[in-house]
């Protein structure tokens, strides 16, 4: 079977992006941001709901410092705006205080802010703010998932990899890992990988594991399909030359039209017995 470097890092799960977007930015904001922000003023009451790029642009300089960032973010917060929920409980995570976080991102949450709800699963998963609970946890990767957000859905299928809060089923959690990895999610595609290489949840092969391990461990290549393949990886263990060659060329589809239809193409071609 084809050898990973690591089985899988334990499935690591992964928060929204807002949180390290604070931290990313935090050198430079830009100046569309800035002047994104700088219309909304200290008004007492915002008369309409933020935008992602106005409240990622007060975090960000909320946590650079900037009292008055972080006195315009709180007051869209309080007054009901679950993009600023969402942006200060990212402020908060970041800014080590992860049980005012859980209250920000719950708010959020109850709105039907999928970053939130992805962030309230993570810290349910992990204990962090809140009492560890991962039926929680599950609950709010679903509401995630199914708005189709990736990370949640990837969250989500690592639950039911290892029964944390719902029945252990490989075949659920191969399915929420398929819908991420389809989304270019690199996590929910090595971790489907494995699921093929051992025939956990679905059935093993070796050429579709191996394909799914190409996509998500290098970079789609600028100037076609890679050449270098099938001499650099024709030495696989427990792969013939043919089988690596047929995973990159199963590589490339799944990054021109896709993983699911490339996935269902050769389930297609396999009933048929080619």
């Amino acid at each position: 079977m084809p050898r990973h470097p690591r089985a899988i890092q334990k499935n690591a799960r992964t928060p929204g992006d807002n949180a390290l977007l604070i931290a990313g930015a935090a050198g430079h904001i830009a100046r569309s941001a800035l002047v994104a922000f700088l219309i909304f003023g200290a008004w007492t009451k915002p008369a309409a709901a933020m935008g992602d790029v106005a409240a990622e642009a007060l975090a960000v300089s909320a946590f650079k410092g900037d009292t008055v960032a972080l006195k315009r973010l709180e007051g869209f917060a309080n007054h009901g705006d679950a993009t600023a929920q969402d942006w200060l409980g990212a402020y908060d995570q970041l800014t080590h205080d992860a049980t005012h976080a859980a209250f920000w991102y719950e708010k959020a949450a109850k709105q039907g802010n999928v970053t939130a709800q992805n962030n309230l699963g993570t810290l349910y998963a992990n204990g962090v703010g809140v009492p560890k609970n991962p039926r929680k946890a599950a609950y709010w990767y679903k509401k995630a998932a199914d708005q189709g957000n990736a990370t949640a859905q990837n969250n989500l299928g690592i639950q039911y990899q290892e029964g944390q809060g719902v029945a252990r089923n490989a075949r659920v959690a191969a399915d929420w890992f398929s819908k991420a990895a389809n989304q270019g999610n690199a996590q929910a595609q090595y971790n489907l990988s494995v699921l093929y290489a051992h025939g956990d949840g679905r059935p093993r092969s070796l050429v579709i594991s191996y394909a799914l391990y190409l996509l998500a461990t290098r970079p789609a290549p600028t100037n076609g399909p890679d050449r270098a393949g099938p001499s650099a990886h024709a030495s696989v263990p427990g792969m013939t030359e043919q089988q690596v060659e047929a995973a990159q060329a199963l590589e490339q589809r799944m990054r021109a039209i896709g993983v699911l239809k490339s996935l269902a193409a050769k389930d297609a071609s396999a009933e048929k017995g080619n």
